[in-house]
């Protein structure tokens, strides 16, 4: 209990919604900026450290060993990957998976993909597939981490509801938080405006 503790610990640290940084400790209360501008300004820069920019990042996972981080870039409209530096320092490196900055519902790989407002994200098990929540279209996506293939798994775009069913015939209301099982045969999703935790079978 107490490694899972740390962890999740660890995992929120790393998030800081505003000023457009993400976090990071190695020592347990000091908090330095990892990625990000030291003085809070919003942009859109892959980079190391400081030179790279987000516009309010507000959702984020970390891989297993603790050395990869993937972001919601909300504001972006971006799914963003992050090299943590070993022992959880300073100078991050960021770069982007998928998505090119506009509003959008495009499914594709890489920049052709688009997104609108990703929040919430989650990692499989087995650290090849993201699900990210889309808050305002109401859908749930998934990217492969390898290629940045994007593809809408569950919801209807821009349709709110709360029908269950298989794929795009189930319906959501602004989709915040995912999860996955332990196992990675579920997707567990927190359905904010429907107040209701829904669960997408998976391929396990």
């Amino acid at each position: 209990m107490g490694i899972s503790i740390k962890f999740v610990a660890y995992t929120l640290a790393l998030f800081h919604s505003l000023p457009n940084e993400v976090d990071s400790r190695s020592i347990p209360g000091v908090v330095s900026t990892v990625v990000g501008s030291a003085s809070g300004v919003a942009g859109m820069v892959d980079g190391t450290g400081t030179v790279a920019r987000l516009h309010r990042p507000q959702g984020i996972v970390v891989s297993a060993d603790g050395m990869v981080a993937y972001i919601a870039d909300t504001n972006n409209h971006r799914i963003r990957r992050m090299n943590i530096p070993p022992g959880g320092g300073e100078d991050g490196i960021i770069s982007t998976i998928a998505g090119n900055g506009e509003e959008g519902s495009d499914d594709g790989t890489g920049s052709v993909a688009t997104f609108y407002d990703p929040i919430g994200i989650a990692l499989s098990p087995a650290e090849d597939l993201l699900y990210v929540a889309e808050v305002y279209t109401h859908v749930i996506r998934s990217v492969v981490v390898a290629s940045g293939f994007v593809d809408t798994v569950a919801g209807q775009q821009g349709v709110d509801g709360a029908m269950d069913g298989t794929g795009t015939l189930a319906q959501f209301y602004s989709p915040f938080g995912v999860v996955t099982s332990k196992l990675g045969d579920a997707l567990y999703i927190a359905d904010t405006l429907n107040d209701k935790i829904r669960r997408m079978e998976l391929s396990s």
